[in-house]
């Protein structure tokens, strides 16, 4: 696709875009500039985003009212560490993860930035923010669950605060 034409007749800000290959090869049409997401040649780039996010909101997505998500929401409401660390709690995304400045806020929480890009969801996206899932345990190294002292407790048979259900 290549652009033909910059603010058009129709409204302020639509491109005249002419199709270069497939079935739609020389058609014309107005589109709007929202419409053209990345350029061409960063198609790949965005699309790779595009698949990780989807695998972080997938792996994500039972951390809803789970303990670690809850703490987490806990921690950053009192934190409040604005435009550096967002959780997402929508039911669609709730569980993941996004850091921005991770050498910063690394340093600020005392954790090592390798030990979280090296996380398995982890990854840095277009604009250099840190994504990833709570699934993921950042200090630990450990997935979800999967801490010592959660091991510890249902080795023992404990539920953690005299409550009944499965061990932390």
């Amino acid at each position: 696709m290549e652009i033909v034409r910059v603010d058009g007749p129709r409204k302020q800000g639509d491109l005249h875009v002419r199709f270069l290959d497939g079935d739609e090869a020389g058609l014309q049409e107005w589109v709007a500039r929202g419409q053209l997401v990345v350029p061409w040649a960063d198609v790949e780039a965005f699309l790779d985003d595009d698949r990780r996010w989807a695998a972080a909101f997938e792996e994500s997505r039972e951390a809803r009212g789970s303990v670690e998500f809850e703490v987490a929401k806990l921690v950053l409401r009192e934190v409040r560490p604005k435009n550096r660390i967002r959780l997402r709690h929508a039911v669609a995304d709730a569980g993941v993860i996004e850091i921005a400045d991770l050498d910063t806020v690394a340093s600020w929480l005392g954790l090592d930035p390798e030990g979280l890009r090296g996380q398995p969801l982890a990854f840095e996206g277009k604009f250099g923010t840190l994504c990833g899932g709570v699934a993921d345990d950042p200090s630990s190294g450990h997935e979800s669950g999967g801490s010592p002292r959660a091991r510890h407790l249902e080795e023992d048979g404990e539920t953690g605060g005299g409550t009944q259900g499965p061990a932390l």
